[in-house]
Order: C-alpha cells, then sequence, then structure tokens
C-alpha cells in the first residue's frame, strides 16, 4: 500500500486480540517513513506512546475518554508528547 502514490494515508486496524493499533508500532513507523499519514482509533492510555514514538505530524488521532476532565488533561500533554 505504502507503494501506491496517490494514497495519501493509511488507518491501521487492530487485528484479533489486538486492541489498538498502537501494538503495531514497526508497521506504523515504516508507513510514516514511506511519508504517509496515519488515522489512529486508539484508547487514551495509548495516546503518549504513539505521539513519543512516531512524528505528530501527519498523525490523526481518535480516542474516547470517560468523563470531560480525563479529555481536557489528555489534550494538556499532547503538546508535551508531541514531536515532528
Amino acid at each position: 500500500l505504502c507503494e501506491l502514490p496517490r494514497l495519501r494515508a493509511i488507518q491501521p486496524l487492530p487485528g484479533a486480540g489486538k486492541l489498538s493499533a498502537a501494538h503495531y508500532m514497526d508497521v506504523l513507523k515504516e508507513i510514516q517513513g514511506h511519508g504517509k499519514n496515519l488515522h489512529l482509533r486508539i484508547p487514551p492510555e495509548d495516546v503518549e506512546l504513539v505521539l513519543r514514538e512516531l512524528s505528530a505530524r501527519g498523525v490523526l488521532i481518535q480516542t474516547t475518554c470517560k468523563s470531560e476532565q480525563e479529555a481536557r488533561a489528555l489534550l494538556a500533554n499532547v503538546e508535551k508528547w508531541s514531536h515532528d
């Protein structure tokens, strides 16, 4: 898929027994290495790992928090964890 020039983004879906795309970090890094954007649906507890391991550039993270307070706390840390 990474070789398709018109394909600009990939949304990896976790396989059986894997609750998050973060379990495939080596694949996510390879996709980024090919210059493709990522759409990741991950639980809030994986956001830090993803942002520390991957460039935040071109990454769309979709997550669900249990409360507004949890969401605000997560957002407060996103800038600290993100890098190019």
